[in-house]
């Protein structure tokens, strides 16, 4: 696997859904990743894949096991993640562990798309994996579980102080839904103080693309190393992945955050 040894966790700008090794590199090849952010390459699985199933609701979004090794770059400037989600909450450890064992020496860590998972698990994984990286997805079955509250969210993030290397605030699901920027920045100006006392990174999602940039220029303001993820709003008609949009999204970001 990647080395993963940095003493500071840096913010990215994301991209979720890649299906081809060949996505990634035109990618890579069109955009000049500035040396304050990495460029963080996102592929799906979840537990019907990792049985050698297809994602039958989106087959444009989840590669077959088997190909996720490919689509990982080397390169240093890219966080390499995999984004799992899974109702099998008794077996995540092993499942993990697998995705882990098969995905190749660019894998840098996951991403888990669902509702506060077990702290515990994540320690017996972080044990084993030390240099792994966690993003802790807060989506909206994980707010609907704190009843809504910023103060009550922070409370339960804070349980996996240790076990986890970025949250990210995502209430669209992958579905293009945009932010609600005035409720996410009420979120974030709660959350900040438990953020900085885990020393993690913080990150939003929610429909964007490169139209929708424009509407979290407030938030950038107020938090310059927020990392960002896109996914529903860089597809097309058929679901898949526009390089065109996703390039146009990523120089267009990148340009944001230097202003």
């Amino acid at each position: 696997m990647a080395d993963r040894e940095e003493k500071m966790e840096k913010p990215y700008i994301g991209i979720t859904g890649f299906m081809k090794p060949e996505e990634v590199s035109e990618i890579l090849l069109k955009v000049k990743i500035p040396e304050n952010r990495k460029i963080m390459v996102g592929v799906l699985a979840n537990s019907k894949t990792l049985g050698g199933l297809k994602n039958e609701k989106f087959p444009g979004r989840y590669p077959s096991l088997n190909q996720i090794y490919k689509i990982f770059p080397d390169n240093p400037q890219v966080l390499s993640l995999i984004h799992f989600n899974t109702k099998e909450r008794d077996i995540l450890y092993d499942q993990l562990g697998k995705l882990t064992a098969i995905s190749g020496q660019y894998l840098h860590g996951f991403q888990l798309n669902m509702a506060w998972p077990d702290p515990y698990v994540l320690k017996m994984y972080r044990a084993k994996n030390p240099g792994v990286k966690i993003i802790l997805q807060i989506g909206n079955h994980a707010l609907e579980m704190v009843g809504h509250n910023p103060q009550e969210c922070a409370n339960r993030i804070m349980k996996y102080k240790g076990f986890v290397n970025h949250v990210l605030l995502d209430s669209s699901g992958g579905y293009g839904r945009v932010l609600d920027i005035l409720e996410t920045k009420r979120y974030l100006d709660v959350l900040m103080p438990t953020i900085k006392n885990m020393d993690v990174g913080i990150g939003i999602a929610g429909g964007l693309n490169p139209d929708t940039l424009h509407l979290i220029e407030p938030i950038i303001r107020n938090f310059p190393n927020v990392s960002i993820d896109a996914e529903g709003g860089l597809r097309d008609s058929n679901d898949h992945l526009k390089l065109d949009k996703a390039i146009a999204y990523l120089q267009t970001a990148i340009e944001m955050f230097e202003k």
